[in-house]
């Protein structure tokens, strides 16, 4: 149940008198889990020779899957089977950072978050690396960095005490900005899995063995104005 809003506020009530009703909205959303999956064949020879390599493949085909399943919350278009993502859902609060300069341009999204339909607190940032590490890199007039006078004293990873995490899927000069207390509620139907066949149509012919992993996952945006994202952020 996504909620966009209330018709009424709660009001002061006198004794005996009828309360408001704030006459929610809701509106039923029907999320379908997205199947994410990836096959890898080799040779049997090749995991014979080579006991590292049985070992790597597994962690290659989750990393593969892992990153495929942050591009489709981040991004996904909706358009079957991919999942509708959280920068294509509507409803969604918008920042562009214009003139401001990009760690203002946060704090204002922070407050949008606040004094929007949600109440919402930001909690939560993400930013692609490469757009963090400009804004960490921002200096003043003296030649000193904003974020972080010293940057022997450790990393910077957060701004006005919320936390920031880094992923090359969040596209290029955009963040987004959570409440992730009310934003965005994830669902698993199958968990990752890893299964291991050597006995397919080519497989038993060819000596190979294939590897594959699978999940369905999905995510609902339960309140949109919850979430915030900001555009122009800088790019290098």
């Amino acid at each position: 149940m996504q909620h966009t809003g209330n018709t009424n506020p709660a009001a002061a009530v006198g004794e005996g008198q009828p309360k408001p009703d704030l006459g929610i909205q809701l509106t039923e959303q029907v999320v379908k889990p997205t199947k994410i999956a990836a096959l890898a064949s080799v040779s049997m020879e090749a995991l014979q020779d080579y006991d590292s390599f049985a070992q790597w493949i597994p962690l290659e085909l989750s990393r593969a899957l892992v990153n495929q399943e942050t591009a489709q919350i981040a991004a996904g278009s909706g358009t079957a089977p991919n999942m509708l993502g959280i920068l294509n859902t509507s409803g969604i609060l918008t920042r562009a950072m214009g003139t401001d300069t990009p760690i203002d341009a946060l704090q204002l999204a922070f407050n949008d978050l606040r004094v929007g339909p949600a109440f919402a607190t930001a909690d939560l940032v993400a930013l692609h690396p490469t757009r963090w590490n400009a804004v960490r890199r921002l200096k003043t007039t003296f030649d000193s960095y904003i974020l972080s006078p010293d940057p022997s004293t450790g990393q910077v990873e957060s701004i006005f005490g919320v936390p920031i995490v880094v992923n090359t899927f969040i596209p290029a000069g955009t963040g987004l900005v959570f409440d992730t207390s009310q934003a965005v509620p994830a669902y698993t139907r199958l968990v990752l899995t890893m299964g291991v066949n050597q006995f397919g149509d080519t497989e038993w012919t060819n000596n190979l063995i294939s590897f594959r992993v699978e999940e369905r996952v999905a995510i609902g945006v339960r309140r949109p104005s919850a979430v915030c994202t900001v555009t122009g952020l800088p790019t290098s």
